[in-house]
């Protein structure tokens, strides 16, 4: 497998984890509707954390799709700009090595 490969393997595994946190995310924020008790944390910063974490893996599921539309010639939507504060180990990383790649 070419290293092309291996990286668009990577993205797509990790889009679909990020898929399933997603509906993770999606069923514990019904629970915590359900639930009744007040979201201090929203009250001060406007939107729950589960709230914020849905939307942020949204935009993640965005990028990879981007992403693989590139890798595999097909058009793309709409470019968002993404910012990433630090680097980690995992999806980012794959995110980031294929773009080197891209460059190179």
């Amino acid at each position: 497998m070419s290293d092309r490969q291996a990286i668009l393997t990577q993205t797509r595994a990790a889009r679909s984890q990020a898929e399933q946190l997603l509906g993770t995310l999606l069923e514990s924020h019904g629970a915590i509707a359900q639930g009744g008790r007040p979201d201090l944390y929203r009250r001060v910063v406007g939107s729950s954390s589960v709230e914020q974490a849905i939307a942020t893996t949204r935009r993640l599921i965005e990028t990879y799709d981007r992403i693989l539309a590139e890798a595999e010639g097909r058009p793309a939507g709409q470019v968002a700009e993404v910012r990433v504060t630090g680097r980690s180990a995992g999806p980012w990383t794959v995110a980031a090595a294929y773009a080197a790649s891209r460059m190179a």
